[in-house]
């Protein structure tokens, strides 16, 4: 999945005056009659719900509008260059970094919104509007100016309902690929997801989008491994499920570095909703110290579940108690208390007699 790009976008230029004068006969001596040059076309961005991700960006350095057209005899202007609409896909954020800083243009979320990023040069003047009493037979006219240049980046950040985020190797992807179709790799050797991966799970009758997030490791901030960019798409989900190793060297060392690295990069990720699922309960060697590992997460006032993505126990319950998480903080976000259920029952007959 490509989740960034960067690109240069051009505005049209705007036509050139006309310089010409009225030629007509019996009119010898006709005036200056050169139209304006039209306006060049304008670049804007424009989210579209058809698009999954930024990959038609790649090898694509420069877009270009339209140029406006030359003005002409009689007073003509030039047609208007041709628009040009960027479509990229929702949840893109737009940044320009033209001027040397990231400065955020538009975050668009909706289908349909955009955002016009290059506005197109204008259209030079004829010689008509040059024209004086001294100087009846004007030979100049203006040029159009050129249109604005930018350098952007999209930023995609995916909108799932969970963001699964843990070490390499906690069993992430297996996880994934245990509640959903999603094609995931999964193999022993670390970093086996290099990129986001999305399944949609059935759950209770309505389908959730889950994200398996690459690992994380102690310096992954600061680049290490992978790094942590893929965390913006943890910035948009409803709840995190920390996935952890149960046949880890030390668990809650892992949990603790999670933290850490979450707050490194935002440290609004720390205030989302999330559970701890500690890993391959499965393993004969992770439930001879799974009351171990309880007593310690709950020395950190942690509520561990103990899960096995192979065997599929307690995975569903996770992610139900995420939602609920999430749906939660929904409705608390909100300042308001979810609407009681209007019961309607049937009136009571009255006794005859």
């Amino acid at each position: 999945m490509v989740d960034n790009v960067e690109i240069i976008v051009r505005a049209g230029k705007g036509g050139n005056g006309a310089a010409t004068f009225h030629r007509e006969k019996y009119i010898p001596r006709g005036g200056p009659d050169g139209g304006d040059g039209g306006p060049g076309g304008s670049v804007s961005i424009e989210a579209d719900r058809n698009m999954d991700d930024l990959g038609c960006f790649k090898g694509r350095g420069l877009f270009r509008a339209g140029n406006g057209q030359s003005g002409a005899r009689n007073k003509k202007s030039g047609g208007r260059g041709e628009e040009l609409v960027i479509k990229v896909p929702l949840n893109t954020l737009v940044w320009d970094l033209t001027g040397g800083e990231d400065v955020l243009l538009a975050d668009l979320t909706q289908h349909g919104e955009g955002v016009t990023v290059a506005g197109g040069g204008k259209g030079g003047r004829g010689n008509v509007h040059f024209a004086t009493s001294t100087n009846q037979a004007p030979t100049e006219a203006e040029e159009g100016t050129p249109g604005q240049e930018r350098r952007l980046r999209f930023e995609m950040r995916l909108a799932a309902d969970i963001a699964l985020v843990g070490p390499p190797n906690s069993g992430r992807s297996s996880l994934l690929r245990s509640v959903s179709r999603a094609p995931v790799a999964v193999a022993e050797y670390p970093f086996t997801t290099r990129g986001p991966e999305l399944g949609a799970v059935d759950l209770h009758g309505k389908s959730v989008v889950v994200v398996d997030l690459p690992g994380l490791m102690p310096g992954s901030h600061a680049g290490k491994g992978l790094g942590n960019s893929f965390l913006r798409h943890a910035q948009r989900s409803g709840a995190l499920v920390y996935v952890i190793a149960g046949d880890a060297g030390d668990p809650i060392a892992d949990y603790l570095m999670l933290r850490e690295e979450l707050g490194l990069y935002d440290k609004g990720l720390l205030r989302k909703p999330h559970v701890v699922a500690v890993n391959k309960a499965d393993l004969p060697s992770v439930q001879a110290v799974m009351e171990e590992l309880r007593k310690a997460f709950h020395r950190r006032q942690v509520e561990p579940h103990f899960i096995s993505a192979q065997t599929g126990q307690g995975v569903m319950e996770v992610l139900a108690e995420s939602m609920a998480g999430a749906k939660a903080a929904v409705v608390e976000a909100a300042g308001v208390e979810e609407e009681p259920v209007e019961v309607i029952r049937p009136k009571p007959k009255a006794r005859k007699g």
